[in-house]
């Protein structure tokens, strides 16, 4: 990254473990990592127009759907918080 990966894609990755090393992921943790995929994906080419917000949660959580729903009534939810109502569901 640091030899092939443009600027863009060096300064979204920065700005992502900035807010990771803060040690509690959140929903604003997963929207920075999709930045920064994203800003990879431009770099190399790719078009995003048909990508949407939370395409990448889809690839990384087990349950996105439910992530996505929280989200939008709590923009802070923690993933610990995403975990506990994933158990919920389970039991």
């Amino acid at each position: 990254m640091i030899l092939w990966g443009g600027q863009d894609v060096l300064s979204k990755y920065i700005v992502w473990m900035t807010h990771l090393k803060k040690g509690v992921p959140d929903a604003r943790t997963m929207f920075l990592m999709e930045d920064f995929f994203l800003e990879i994906r431009k770099d190399l080419g790719h078009k995003n127009n048909k990508l949407t917000k939370g395409t990448f949660v889809h690839l990384i959580l087990q349950n996105p759907e439910l992530f996505l729903a929280m989200e939008k009534s709590n923009t802070n939810i923690t993933l610990a918080e995403l975990a506990e109502a994933e158990s919920a569901l389970q039991r």
